[in-house]
């Protein structure tokens, strides 16, 4: 890969500013995006999360499924309402497969779910994996998304 760093970054600023000047849609009318892209959730004028996907059409409802699945921001936000801030990757009762059977968990995973199916969405175009990614973080420190982390186990 040889790419212009600063042209790659030029680039990502200006589709930003796309994402951020999108009218927002919500998921029932999402419209035909089946290509890859970044996405941004908000609720009452508070930008949350920063995503993307392969295909948008399919990955923004995969954040607000019916039932338990590994929606990562849901689960973040679940984590949140119940107090059980601290994941495990041990085989303890904060692991991901633990919470998955816990009842309390699931019914705040349900509801935040369900919370996310209602926020406002906007999205953007980009075919490109490396932009895609860099976007994504440029986008969620600019606005300081809090539910995006990029950290690594």
């Amino acid at each position: 890969m040889n790419l212009d760093f600063d042209q790659l970054m030029a680039d990502v600023k200006q589709l930003h500013e796309k994402l951020v000047g999108m009218t927002p849609v919500t998921r029932d009318s999402l419209g035909a995006c089946d290509y890859p892209g970044v996405y941004l959730f908000t609720e009452r004028g508070k930008d949350l999360y920063v995503g993307r996907g392969k295909n948008l059409k399919k990955r923004i409802p995969q954040h607000s499924p019916t039932r338990m699945t590994d929606a990562p921001f849901a689960f973040r936000l679940a984590r949140e309402k119940t107090g059980m801030l601290k994941a495990s990757y041990k085989p303890d009762e904060l692991s991901r497969n633990n919470l998955k059977k816990n009842p309390v968990f699931i019914k705040a995973f349900l509801a935040e779910a369900e919370r996310i199916g209602k926020m406002s969405i906007r999205y953007v175009r980009m075919e490109d994996a490396t932009t895609q990614a860099l976007l994504e973080i440029y986008t969620a420190t600019v606005l300081d998304a809090p539910y995006n982390e990029f950290t690594t186990s």
